[in-house]
Order: C-alpha cells, then sequence, then structure tokens
C-alpha cells in the first residue's frame, strides 16, 4: 500500500462498503488495476459500492482525503481511464447491475452503471412482447369492428 492511503483512510472506506467489499489482496489490486490493453497501474485499495449514496460518500472521502478515485465500469479502457495511474482508489461500480425503469411512453430507460446493454435489450423486447399481448387480447375482447379499424389501432399502440 502506498503513503496515500492512511490506515484511517482505509478504515473509514472500509465502514462505508463493508469488509466483503474493500478489496486489498493481490490478486484483486492486479485484475483491477489492469485493463483490456494489459496497461497495469496498481491501486492502493479498491472498493465495490452497493449503491450509489456509498458511491457518493467514497467519493466525498476520497476529496477530503485527497486520495486519487478511479471509478472502474467493465474494465476495458476503451472508453478511457479504466486503471489508476496515480493508484488511490479504483471504484467498481460492478454491483450497480441494475434495470431500475423503462418507461415506453417516454422511450426512457433508467438504468445503474453496470448494466449490460444485451440485458436491456432483452428486458425491453420482454415488455414489448407483453405490450403486444396485451394490445391482441383487447383486440379479442372489443365488439365487432371492421379489421382495417382494428390494425390500425394495434400499429399505432406498438409504434415505438
Amino acid at each position: 500500500m502506498s503513503t496515500a492511503i492512511s490506515p484511517a483512510f482505509l478504515a473509514q472506506a472500509t465502514d462505508l462498503v463493508g469488509v466483503r467489499f474493500a478489496l486489498r489482496d493481490e490478486a484483486a489490486l492486479e485484475t483491477y488495476g489492469t485493463d483490456a490493453v494489459n496497461r497495469t497501474y496498481r491501486p492502493d485499495l479498491v472498493l465495490l459500492p452497493g449503491t450509489t449514496a456509498e458511491v457518493a460518500a467514497i467519493a466525498r472521502l476520497c476529496h477530503q482525503e485527497r486520495v486519487p478515485l478511479v471509478p472502474r465500469g467493465a474494465g476495458t479502457g476503451y472508453r478511457g481511464g479504466a486503471v489508476p495511474t496515480s493508484g488511490g482508489v479504483v471504484v467498481s461500480l460492478e454491483r450497480l447491475d441494475q434495470i431500475l425503469e423503462i418507461d415506453r411512453e417516454n422511450l426512457l430507460a433508467r438504468v445503474q452503471p453496470h448494466v449490460v446493454t444485451g440485458d436491456l435489450q432483452d428486458a425491453v423486447e420482454r415488455m414489448l412482447a407483453l405490450v403486444r399481448a396485451e394490445a391482441a387480447e383487447d383486440v379479442r375482447e372489443a365488439a365487432p369492428v371492421a379489421v382495417h379499424a382494428v390494425i390500425a389501432d394495434v400499429l399505432g399502440w406498438l409504434a415505438p
């Protein structure tokens, strides 16, 4: 561990996420300090927060103590900045992987930062299948109407 992280900082950071999610073992420091193109810069500590409140508290603590903070998504580095070039804390966002809301009406999805795009696509497709099934049931239960009117209604409902 470098002198950038004091024992007091380590204790406070560990308290924020819990011992299980504060990593200092050699394997973790190597893994979280390396990106997909094999650039390696060893962090002093890896934290895996489980809530946005924990992320905010970690950011405040690092700011107060002037400890470098590197957020980590998937760790590829293709988007820049996945490795801690100055040591400090890597904050892995891997536990923040929930789809919070899919708002079909406003074409909006609220997701946490580690949601995989394929998982989001699958969730949207499941939602659209449900909408289609509900629209088809509504058509079957409706009073007899001309087919062109039903088609226009269903297509209008399904159009994004």
